[in-house]
């Protein structure tokens, strides 16, 4: 989320309106939301480590910095909701833009970093200390969009940062 002034603001993502409203939302037995399917991390899956954590919500911020490097939704080549389990079931993550590693691979490493096994991914603090080191770099970089626009009006908006 973006605040009035653009910066980015941490929520909980099982509570986040998103962009993509499918019926592949995934509820407990009481009803409540656990998460959007094509953002829930592999543990979710299983019935030892299936409750909600801040493991799987790391899981998820890296399936939004896919977005935000590629204007894809996460897995959007499945056929349906069962091949979208697998893909998440593999625990790979996806693969990260080609421009993002090329243009900001540290970017990239984070976001792999996000889709490491459960205990392996990083802390809240550790995504923000990382970020402000992205931040730092691409401040200091000649790079003036982060992405192509897609040929096709994905819905998405490409971002650039603001000319001094």
């Amino acid at each position: 989320m973006l605040d009035q002034d653009f910066h980015a603001k941490w929520c909980d993502f099982g509570l986040a309106v998103l962009k993509l409203h499918t019926t592949t939302t995934t509820k407990q037995e009481g009803g409540g939301a656990v998460g959007t399917l094509r953002w829930m991390a592999p543990e979710l899956f299983s019935r030892k480590t299936s409750s909600p954590s801040t493991a799987a919500d790391i899981w998820a911020l890296g399936m939004v910095y896919f977005e935000l490097a590629s204007g894809k939704v996460p897995f959007e080549q499945a056929r349906d909701n069962e091949q979208i389990k697998d893909f998440i079931r593999e625990a790979t993550g996806e693969d990260v833009p080609e421009d993002c590693e090329r243009q900001a691979p540290a970017f990239g490493a984070l976001m792999q970093r996000c889709w490491a096994e459960r205990t392996a991914r990083p802390s809240a603090a550790d995504i923000v200390e990382a970020m402000t080191q992205i931040n730092r770099s691409f401040l200091n970089t000649p790079v003036s969009v982060f992405r192509t626009p897609p040929a096709v009006d994905s819905g998405y908006m490409p971002f650039s940062r603001p000319n001094p």
